[in-house]
């Protein structure tokens, strides 16, 4: 076996020449040198078949991406099966490595049995609809799992109705990433209602549903989020929301809710009419635990945004505020300064595009904040 010096230099030409490694990765991962960073290297099946030998083995490797690689359905079970074996790996990313049925079957194998992968990262796989079941499947016993990315695998309501099942029962899961997925009304009823029951979950992103997200499921979503005791970050920007969408949330949205991180930037490239931003800061003066909101390219205008700051800052909770791309006149900076100077705990502001010609946003970066323009 090559020395680990051996191993790494080898390992670094062969990458570099495009040549065969597999023999020296066995003997550097044997070593306890951190995995390379396969993203769009596209290895070689008897690559990855000798990384995944040394997977079985390896105690102190923490990460491995194999983003972007096209792998085959053998890869994929190679290092799956690997992952029954393994006690230390914790992030495994497979972004974009078109997944077939058998790879999903072998992987969600593997997560009934690991306990120590806590990221798995499946983005841009286009999983379509049918292939999700077994993962749900899988997350109802996997005790490890804490954040799962399926963003933009062409799901659909069926799929999300199976996850949604899962997450009824999964006691793990922080965090899960939807977005760019055909979710539907059907899609969010079934997240809504596993929300009611969820008590792990944190962190939920629907960004840019295929579908969109319209008025009618922000009420079931603002109806679920009341409900749950958990859920910290709800991200649904970029879902095309309508006129008036966003007056049911005042009285959706009570002071008992866990909500900290609202992100609705770029709802639509509209103007949002004067009730939605009235809806919106009824909502917000009631938020008390919000500690950042997201409000980047609504194009509320000066009078929006120092309505919305002044709600979202009424508590003392807020850290970090995007405001960015909304036209903020002088006048509406000034108003804006005067607002976050009684502030005590905003930390971050993100006011880019904003027309500041007197400097007046220097007097907030004497306040320690960091500041975006």
């Amino acid at each position: 076996m090559a020395s680990r010096e051996e191993a790494s230099v080898i390992v670094e030409s062969d990458l570099e020449e495009g040549r065969d490694s597999a023999d020296a990765l066995v003997s550097l991962h044997k070593y306890g040198v951190i995995l390379p960073n396969w993203k769009g290297a596209h290895p070689w099946t008897h690559d990855i078949a000798a990384l995944a030998e040394a997977l079985k083995y390896n105690t102190i490797v923490k990460t491995l991406d194999l983003g972007y690689n096209d792998l085959w359905n053998e890869d994929i079970v190679a290092v799956a099966k690997a992952l029954k074996i393994n006690s230390s790996l914790e992030k495994l990313d497979l972004t974009c490595n078109g997944l077939r049925p058998g790879a999903i079957d072998a992987l969600a194998e593997a997560l009934k049995s690991n306990k120590s992968l806590k990221t798995l990262i499946l983005a841009g796989n286009d999983l379509g609809p049918g292939n999700i079941a077994v993962l749900s499947e899988a997350l109802r016993v996997n005790t490890t799992l804490t954040t799962l990315d399926l963003m933009g695998n062409l799901l659909e309501a069926s799929d999300i109705e199976k996850l949604a099942d899962a997450l009824k029962v999964n006691t793990q899961l922080k965090t899960l990433n939807l977005s760019e997925n055909r979710i539907g009304s059907r899609g969010i009823l079934q997240l809504a209602e596993a929300l009611k029951h969820n008590k792990t979950l944190t962190d939920l992103k629907l960004k840019d549903s295929e579908d969109s997200i319209s008025s009618f499921e922000v009420i079931l979503l603002a109806d679920a989020v009341r409900a749950n005791t958990t859920l910290t970050t709800l991200e649904i920007s970029d879902n095309c929301f309508g006129v008036k969408d966003l007056v049911p949330l005042p009285d959706k949205l009570r002071s008992g809710a866990s909500l900290a991180k609202l992100k609705l930037h770029e709802e639509n490239l509209d103007e949002l009419w004067s009730d939605d931003v009235v809806a919106l800061t009824k909502a917000l003066k009631i938020s008390t635990g919000l500690t950042e909101l997201n409000v980047e390219g609504m194009s509320i205008g000066s009078r929006g945004v120092v309505s919305v700051v002044k709600a979202a800052t009424s508590h003392s909770s807020l850290t970090k505020l995007n405001v960015a791309g909304n036209k903020i006149e002088p006048k509406g900076i000034i108003a804006l300064v005067n607002i976050l100077k009684a502030d005590t705990t905003l930390k971050f502001l993100n006011v880019a595009g904003a027309h500041d010609p007197g400097f007046n946003l220097c007097e907030l970066s004497r306040k320690a904040i960091t500041i975006t323009v």
